[in-house]
């Protein structure tokens, strides 16, 4: 058939009744217009898709409309596989947490949202930023640990062994065995926090579906967004809004492995979740590095005194300049005492720097509130003498 989209006329689809020498033939019983400059198309009635579903939550008031645009072919423009350009964009907001939730190529999106973050929170954009994350549907403790290598993703290459399953090699799925270790991918880094089940339960409607475990990052930033103060640790406390299943119940050496992995364990309770230790990935052995609350308490000194001294660049050097950039120092840090920030600091000084006469140094150590994780209990049990 042939589509008439311009003049308005004589817009419509009509059938082709004959074709001779390169000319078309349509008809229509109710006559055309004459009209010069016809916009049309052919449209293949054997190419054509089923019937496009609305759903009732899209029901349309009086007056208003309703665009419907299909993407029906893969365009390499359109198509962001890594998800680079939403993280390019990502570059120019102020945030503290990101939180990937992709559908495919989940891996590749992980990795370069993890380089997002190292380099967002670089000296140079000084946009610092955390990494929320967790395991993929599949995946067991052994091959997050890094024992075994797993199949959960179909990156669609042809390397030796695929899928996990016979049934899946001889039903075609080219899965890769992978290396999905934690800590060969993240353990480089105190900016990522892996959450860990592979696999929650959530309610979508009126049913339940199973879905990925990192879905539980979005929880637990949820959270943590709504508590105002930044050195809240995330350990201990419980995420709701999804389910985790008893066979994802782990013995307590299986969770040791898993945190000295660099994994957040989430265990099931009612109504979610109560997470293990919130723990980064990093290996360093740093608690400064380790914690995730720390990590935020430094990420939250460090824009804050920025913004302190922001209002000095571009003034002109006066007598009393090292005594004020002394006093900003000063009451930075009382700030951060108060707010509960740190709990000591030292070796407060503020200098011309000897290289360049117009930039200013001002150096100072602190020790973040650093959060309670164990308790060491020592009881002797005997007969004591009166």
């Amino acid at each position: 058939s042939v589509r008439i989209l311009e003049p308005a006329a004589n817009a419509g689809d009509y059938a082709i009744t004959d074709v001779e020498d390169g000319v078309l033939t349509i008809t229509n019983p109710g006559g055309f217009t004459d009209e010069t400059n016809v916009e049309f198309q052919i449209v293949d009635s054997s190419d054509q898709t089923a019937a496009i579903l609305i759903t009732d939550d899209l029901a349309l008031s009086s007056g208003e409309t309703l665009r419907v645009t299909v993407v029906d072919e893969k365009d390499a423009d359109f198509f962001d596989a890594g998800w680079i350009d939403a993280f390019e964009a990502l570059e120019k907001v102020d945030c503290d947490i990101v939180v990937p939730l992709p559908s495919q190529t989940i891996s590749q999106i992980f990795q370069n949202a993890r380089v997002h973050v190292e380099t967002m929170s670089n000296i140079s954009n000084r946009r610092e930023r955390v990494l929320f994350i967790g395991g993929i549907q599949g995946l067991t403790p052994e091959n997050v640990i890094g024992t075994t290598q797993a199949a959960v993703e179909d990156i669609g290459v042809l390397e030796g062994i695929q899928g996990d399953e016979v049934s899946e090699i001889l039903a075609g799925n080219t899965e890769d065995l992978t290396n999905y270790s934690v800590q060969d991918a993240f353990g480089d880094s105190f900016r990522v926090l892996y959450l860990f089940p592979d696999r929650i339960v959530v309610q979508v409607g009126a049913d339940r579906a199973v879905v990925n475990g990192f879905y539980m990052a979005a929880a637990a930033a949820g959270l943590l967004s709504g508590i105002p103060y930044v050195g809240t640790p995330l350990t201990n406390r419980v995420l709701t809004g999804f389910t985790i299943l008893r066979d994802r119940l782990y013995r307590p050496i299986t969770v040791n492995n898993l945190a000295a992995s660099g994994i957040c364990v989430v265990q099931p309770v009612i109504g979610g979740g109560r997470v293990v230790w919130g723990k980064t990935t990093t290996n360093s052995g740093f608690p400064e590095e380790e914690e995730l609350s720390v990590i935020f308490i430094r990420d939250r000194i460090a824009k804050d005194i920025r913004a302190a001294y922001r209002g000095f660049i571009g003034t002109a050097e006066q007598p009393t300049t090292a005594a004020s950039l002394q006093a900003t120092a000063n009451k930075a840090v009382q700030s951060f005492l108060s707010r509960r920030l740190i709990t000591n600091y030292r070796n407060l000084r503020v200098r011309r720097n000897q290289a360049d006469p117009r930039q200013w140094d001002v150096s100072l150590e602190v020790q973040p509130v650093f959060p309670i994780n164990w308790i060491f209990i020592r009881i002797g049990v005997g007969t004591l003498g009166s």
